[in-house]
């Protein structure tokens, strides 16, 4: 007995499974993502990232599977909405932290500058210290290797 398709029953019911097995993969993302925006547990790197293309291979399906017939008109259009909804509360949540008259705290601003000054010299301070230990790393290695002397015979 072949389905409409023309497919085998059992390999249209397989077709089937496994349809529908990605469809819930994709739901349940979904609502795992909602669950995390109302608890707060999105972080701004992960929603300025997050698209419909990322959102699928997380989902563990490929990039275009809402792309599909059946989803194209159904579920793909939700998704589209919660991505731009998580977006826009992260742009109003950024512009929330500037003061009412819309410049930044200044004395926030002044700690961050101290903490990135600190974080340079840290970092300048630590290439310093790799730089001498390959040196000595190198001398080390040229005063161990074996000299090569070519002999010539007459």
């Amino acid at each position: 007995m072949a389905s409409s398709k023309g497919l085998p029953a059992h390999l249209a019911a397989a077709r089937q499974r496994d349809s529908n097995d990605k469809l819930a993969r994709v739901e349940k993302l979904r609502d795992k993502i909602k669950a995390d925006a109302k608890a707060g547990r999105l972080s701004w790197k992960y929603v300025d990232q997050l698209g419909l293309a990322s959102f699928c291979l997380e989902a563990g399906v490929s990039e275009n599977y809402l792309n599909g017939k059946r989803l194209r008109e159904g579920i793909k259009p939700e998704i589209k909405a919660l991505i731009a909804k998580l977006k826009r509360q992260m742009n109003e949540a950024a512009s929330e932290e500037l003061n009412p008259d819309g410049a930044p705290d200044t004395q926030k601003l002044q700690d961050l500058q101290v903490q990135n000054a600190r974080l340079v010299s840290m970092l300048h301070a630590a290439r310093l210290q790799l730089h001498s230990q390959r040196q000595i790393i190198k001398s080390l290695r040229e005063r161990c290797a074996p000299k090569v002397v070519s002999l010539v015979r007459d």
